[in-house]
């Protein structure tokens, strides 16, 4: 076996990377389309897999949704393999979707991300004389929860003493998403960013770079998104009025005005409560206080409501009367939600009126992420469309249940009760 040069091997833009100064265990890899991300990496794996005198270096990448493992990532991996052309030492298998070293333990394998038993799988997986040095997520925007991938990675990092975590993904749309935010924060990590311009054009076929220049020339927002991979794209927020705040305990007890909501789960999502100050002088909504976790029982979320709330008072749920019940069993105080026609668009659009949506990141976590990464639906042609997708959204569905009195039309229920 004779693996070519590192120019042969690797996009120029990208030869920086693979220098003994610039090795880490942490790559994000990030930028616009046609920008060789994923090529890159997969090329990177098989090349440091044959590399390894040992052979005990295996990769494992993963994709958030499962029907997207094979037409991404893993023909990736095919490519990369056709490409350096190694193809006699790899064997490709299609059920389990794996890809094998012959005369070897190395395997490359591949893994959904998605329902909590994704996760506990993960923890399950054993190697023989092999370990995961090599480990991809891909498209890493969709996936919304890092306490998971801490998990995930804390499962991966054992029988070894060299990893290497790659992260790439188009730029996401939201300035505040945690990917955009944290970027460049990591002395030790590898950060970089790359464009289709950093390509040798004559790899990216004509008919892609003319349709680059019409997007450049007629739809300027998108073609600076997509290709230039510039965060921000006012059109796509849902909630361009989120602001930053800091919690202070004494000023909030003057807050009276006090709203909450449930929006029940158990798994995969999450049962998720939400209390909230309206300031209705200056139309200013602030978030106070969080529970976001999976597999509650209903005992469970009433400590866990007390735990946090900010008072005593009315919470509008989600219609589930059985809960419903074993709640107000537990001392707390529910009521159903007025579910309506348009009841989503309705309550989103009040939020969306509001001057200010006050969060704490610190406090609240996952009200902060719900709120800045949502974004409006795109058609198949990267318009931005008027619908609202469904998940990632269960703090948010809680605090319209909380509001619906102001946007439906119906008395407002407020308890001068106050636990502090």
């Amino acid at each position: 076996m004779i693996l070519k040069r590192l120019s042969e091997i690797h996009l120029p833009v990208y030869w920086k990377m693979h220098l003994p100064e610039f090795k880490c265990s942490r790559r994000y890899l990030r930028g616009g389309r046609y920008s060789g991300k994923s090529t890159e990496v997969a090329r990177s794996h098989i090349e440091g897999m044959l590399k390894d005198p040992t052979k005990t270096k295996s990769c494992i990448a993963f994709r958030k949704f499962g029907n997207t493992l094979q037409g991404s990532v893993f023909n990736e991996y095919v490519n990369a393999i056709y490409d350096l052309g190694v193809e006699n030492e790899f064997e490709m298998v299609y059920s389990p979707l794996q890809i094998r070293r012959k005369n070897s333990h190395q395997v490359i394998m591949f893994s959904m991300l998605n329902q909590p038993d994704d996760f506990r799988k993960i923890k399950s997986i054993k190697l023989v004389k092999s370990y995961f040095a090599y480990i991809w997520f891909e498209e890493a925007d969709e996936f919304t929860d890092p306490k998971a991938i801490r998990q995930v990675l804390l499962s991966l990092f054992r029988n070894g003493n060299e990893f290497e975590v790659t992260y790439t993904f188009n730029t996401p749309f939201s300035p505040e998403h945690p990917l955009n935010v944290e970027w460049g924060t990591r002395d030790k990590y590898y950060y970089q960013h790359t464009t289709v311009y950093d390509l040798p054009k004559n790899i990216i076929p004509a008919e892609i770079w003319e349709e680059i220049e019409d997007m450049k020339k007629y739809r300027p927002k998108e073609y600076e998104h997509t290709i230039l991979g510039k965060p921000g794209d006012p059109d796509a927020i849902i909630y361009p009025n989120v602001s930053r705040y800091t919690y202070d305990p004494d000023y909030v007890k003057s807050f009276d005005l006090i709203l909450r909501g449930i929006d029940f789960g158990f798994a995969p999502d999450p049962t998720a409560y939400i209390d909230m100050y309206y300031d209705k002088t200056h139309r200013d909504l602030y978030i106070l206080n969080e529970v976001y976790e999976q597999r509650l029982t209903s005992p469970e979320i009433a400590e866990k409501v007390r735990q946090k709330w900010h008072s005593y008072g009315p919470i509008t749920c989600e219609i589930d009367k059985r809960v419903i019940e074993e709640l107000n069993n537990a001392g707390l105080y529910c009521l159903e939600a007025k579910k309506g026609p348009n009841s989503r668009e309705l309550g989103t659009k009040w939020l969306q009126e509001l001057n200010h949506i006050y969060i704490d990141p610190a406090r609240t976590p996952n009200a902060w992420r719900e709120f800045t990464t949502a974004e409006y639906a795109r058609d198949k042609y990267g318009n931005v469309t008027t619908k609202i997708p469904d998940g990632n959204d269960h703090l948010r569905d809680a605090a319209r249940y909380a509001t619906e009195d102001y946007w439906s039309g119906v008395g407002m229920k407020v308890s001068n009760q106050r636990l502090f």
